[in-house]
């Protein structure tokens, strides 16, 4: 991960734990990473489908207006699921994707080998 995305979402994230429950932030935001930052979009990667939803539900209206206030831009957020195992020595991901645009959720699915 790029080291400006790194300290970004490291930033979002100090910012986020000083107003939710340590038990919240340990479960369903640490384990979270800033996948990229392009046209105003930033796409945040979760461990699982389970934990997007939390996201979203919970956090995604506290993640974006931290995010604009940090980049002081207005921005969509896109959150994805990103599963990544070893075969046969090679990575095989597979994505699930989660737009949040304007308090409607469209989502689309594509595996990539």
């Amino acid at each position: 991960m790029d080291n400006k995305l790194t300290s970004l979402w490291t930033a979002i994230l100090n910012e986020l734990k000083k107003t939710v429950s340590e038990g919240n932030f340990a479960t369903i935001l640490k384990p979270t990473f800033l996948v990229s930052f392009e046209d105003d979009i930033a796409t945040i990667g979760a461990p699982s489908q389970i934990m997007v939803g939390l996201l979203q539900k919970r956090f995604g209206e506290q993640i974006k207006t931290v995010l604009q206030q940090q980049t002081g831009k207005e921005i969509d957020l896109m959150f994805i699921v990103k599963v990544i195992r070893m075969c046969r020595g090679r990575k095989k991901s597979y994505t699930h994707h989660f737009l949040m645009i304007k308090n409607q959720t469209k989502t689309k699915s594509r595996s990539n080998q």
